[in-house]
């Protein structure tokens, strides 16, 4: 966007200002200045980047920059508008005798003037000519060039219709499905119900804050032309020119939510420049004002010392004042901590809405080179030890060493999962994303069983862990747990021998406590669970989670998956009772014994470990290798366990008459264990 320094001259004396000084003041306070243009016509000329001033609408206008510069240089600062506002300028009183309907509530405000013996195809000054050709507007007549420079130096767009080729009264609506307007750049635009259009009886004119029609358009001939300015709601009007790709300075500035309070003032003054460039035109009657939406400012309560904090800036209360109170602001004081102040109106549609961006104000207008570059002084105190953390770190370690991998799942759960899992009490989310994140879990593997299926098929030997979170409905308030879920399976994997090595992974978690597992045979807690082939985990007594081979209608064909879910808190309550002794590894070798046992098939192996392990003190270690089903030989009611034991002594080599010895105990344990045969 450029500025002409000669359309800022009649707001703000600029003459004693070094241009140097002014570009970098601009730059730093208020928008980039991306260069200084001489021009040999129009003189000089900045260049300003106004992608930074978005959110300004009061910018897009020399006015708005003569403010700044009033602000920044603390210079005197008019305009004509000002007159136009209290009335002592006006040319033409409000008789609303043009006739006018406002059908929309996205028009805020229309104000039409009408003007009569116009010099047909009079042309504007040399002046006005040459500084908008300078600003990138071509010029065409006194009438449409005064419009323009309406909208490039003052910020307010404005129309000029051909009196003559209106029908009927002005109506301002919106469009209706299939109406269709030929505009004044030649092209025929298909409307749509959500654009809003000036009309009369015949049609569409113009397509409000974007582009006027050509059926109304001025040309050579026109002698009379109603003189027209608004104000219309910048979402639509963004929509609208979005739609049909159309920008125009009108919508660029429409877009930003003008000032509706420039409406009338603007009017006047268009009136009193085109009564100064074709002296004979005539005023038949007053304006037209149809405001129906007055603009409502609400003050800001702001305390001085808050925004000494905030901003970091030593600053008094008294230039505090002085700044919005130059900026336009109307300040009132209640006392030194408590100050009201109420934005001006080209500031209020959706720029200055809170205090922080009076704050801002504030700031950038002082400088934010006051800022000081002191670091913020605070006390620091480590974080609290997290014993969840510390623990989960500890066990991801282990398992990774056994050849873990970490699976990192959803909380989320898709609203067929109680189907899955035939649970209940599923956590339902209030504004899920999608259906297939409606639930909360209630259990980690089923997620993982969920996810895993192209690994399953693949792989041979799939080893996870996950650590997260699992939810329940429960009153009052939901039930939230932490878990972990040890996975082990794969393609042509053998469950038993899956579930013998994953009940060793959980035995050596529990070694770094020096604890024993225990698995008793425990009924499925959901339907992922098998039903002959889960159990308890227990340590000392506590249930810590369950083990359990995967249901195989839930894992893809020829697959066996096997899993544990612990209790995090259980865990970790057994992790803050041990108590940490070092036992010094056995220098001495050891000796492992297997013994195969035929055993009723609902025997549980931790009762059978644990007598194991008491047997003998040189019996450090047993645990249940594998188990296997074969019905031709055995019946479905036996089962074959394979167990192993480790013999060690601490202070020497075990002889072979101590290994036996040891190993008839072990064999005349089982030879009368109940319904056991030594195979």
């Amino acid at each position: 966007m450029k500025l002409s320094l000669r359309w800022l001259a009649p707001f703000v004396d600029i003459s004693g200002i070094d241009l140097q000084d002014l570009t970098h003041r601009l730059t730093v306070h208020t928008a980039e200045v991306e260069d200084l243009l001489e021009t040999a016509e129009a003189g000089v000329l900045l260049d300003i980047d106004n992608k930074t001033l978005t959110h300004r609408p009061d910018l897009f206008s020399h006015l708005g920059f003569a403010r700044e510069i009033a602000v920044l240089y603390d210079l005197p600062f008019s305009s004509p508008l000002e007159d136009f506002s209290s009335g002592s300028g006006a040319l033409l009183p409000v008789d609303n005798r043009i006739p006018l309907t406002l059908e929309t509530p996205l028009c805020t405000r229309f104000a039409l003037a009408r003007v009569e013996h116009l010099p047909p195809n009079q042309p504007s000054s040399a002046a006005l000519q040459t500084t908008l050709q300078a600003l990138g507007t071509r010029p065409v007549s006194a009438a449409v060039d005064i419009t323009n420079q309406m909208c490039l130096q003052y910020g307010q767009p404005m129309h000029a219709f051909d009196a003559e080729k209106i029908s009927g009264p002005l109506t301002v609506r919106m469009a209706r499905e299939g109406e269709r307007l030929l505009a004044l750049d030649g092209e025929q635009y298909l409307l749509s119900g959500e654009d809003i259009i000036i009309a009369d009886s015949l049609g569409p004119v113009s397509i409000a804050g974007v582009m006027g029609g050509m059926r109304t358009a001025v040309s050579e001939q026109t002698t009379s032309i109603l003189l027209e300015a608004a104000h219309f709601d910048p979402v639509q009007v963004r929509r609208t020119a979005g739609r049909l790709g159309i920008r125009t300075e009108a919508s660029v500035r429409f877009e930003k939510s003008l000032n509706p309070q420039d409406v009338v003032p603007v009017l006047h003054q268009a009136l009193r420049e085109l009564s100064l460039a074709c002296p004979g035109v005539t005023l038949p009657s007053g304006i037209t004002d149809s405001y129906p939406q007055h603009l409502v400012i609400r003050p800001i309560p702001l305390s001085p010392e808050r925004l000494r904090q905030v901003s970091g800036i030593s600053i008094t209360n008294a230039a505090v004042q002085g700044i919005l109170e130059r900026l336009g602001f109307t300040v009132v004081v209640y006392s030194p901590t408590e100050w009201s102040v109420t934005p001006p109106s080209w500031r209020a549609t959706k720029d200055i809405t809170d205090v922080a961006d009076v704050y801002e104000e504030v700031m950038r207008v002082y400088g934010f080179h006051h800022i000081e570059g002191v670091l913020p002084s605070f006390p620091l105190a480590p974080l609290p030890p997290n014993a969840e953390q510390h623990y989960t770190r500890g066990l991801l370690q282990c398992l990774s060493a056994r050849g873990y991998n970490e699976y990192m799942g959803y909380d989320f759960a898709p609203e067929d999962r109680p189907k899955m899992t035939g649970l209940s009490d599923y956590v339902a989310v209030s504004n899920p994303l999608s259906s297939a994140q409606g639930l909360l879990r209630q259990t980690l593997i089923a997620g993982i069983v969920a996810q895993a299926e192209v690994p399953l098929r693949s792989e041979e030997d799939l080893r996870l862990v996950e650590w997260g979170h699992v939810y329940r409905e429960a009153s009052p308030a939901v039930e939230e747990k932490s878990h972990y879920c040890l996975v082990r399976g794969g393609r042509g994997e053998d469950a038993g021998e899956q579930l013998a090595a994953l009940r060793e992974d959980l035995q050596a978690l529990l070694d770094m406590q020096h604890r024993t597992l225990t698995v008793t045979r425990g009924a499925p807690p959901h339907a992922l669970c098998h039903p002959e082939n889960t159990g308890v985990l227990q340590v000392d007594g506590q249930e810590i989670g369950i083990l359990s081979v995967v249901h195989p209608h839930a894992v893809p064909e020829g697959t066996s998956v096997v899993f544990a879910e612990l209790s995090t808190a259980a865990l970790l309550a057994i992790a803050e009772t041990t108590v940490r002794q070092y036992t010094p590894p056995s220098p001495y070798p050891a000796v492992h014994r297997d013994v195969s046992v035929l055993l009723p098939t609902r025997t549980e192996s931790g009762p059978l470990i644990t007598a194991l392990q008491g047997l003998d003190g040189r019996i450090t270690h047993a645990q249940l290798l594998s188990t296997y089903h074969d019905a031709q030989r055995w019946g479905d009611t036996q089962c074959n366990h394979v167990y192993r034991c480790r013999l060690q002594a601490a202070d020497h080599t075990l002889t072979p008459e101590e290994i036996t010895h040891v190993t008839g105990l072990i064999t005349d344990f089982f030879t009368h264990y109940p319904h056991a045969t030594v195979l």
